[in-house]
């Protein structure tokens, strides 16, 4: 098991406009994908998880890619689930 991670602040608040647009960029991506929160770990692919998560503008929340196959896919779908929360894909 490979794992890339990044500390971020949050960019915005997970409403479920934001969530929904979030989950769906990264939904192609076949690694596993988690966010964690002080609180919470959730899998970023559940948009029930994210809103649970109560996640708002500038909360610290690491991303933590799990990849089986090796270290740069783990390390690009960070690249990717990095763009997706800034709206760039």
């Amino acid at each position: 098991m490979f794992v890339s991670q990044k500390i971020i602040f949050s960019p915005y608040d997970f409403t479920s406009k934001t969530t929904s647009r979030f989950v769906s960029d990264i939904l192609p991506i076949k690694s596993a994908l988690y966010i964690v929160t002080l609180e919470k770990n959730v899998n970023a692919k559940s948009m029930l998880g994210l809103l649970t998560a109560n996640i708002k503008k500038g909360d610290t929340i690491l991303i933590r890619i799990l990849n089986n196959q090796n270290q740069e896919d783990a390390d690009n779908d960070l690249k990717m689930v990095l763009k997706a929360l800034q709206g760039d894909l």
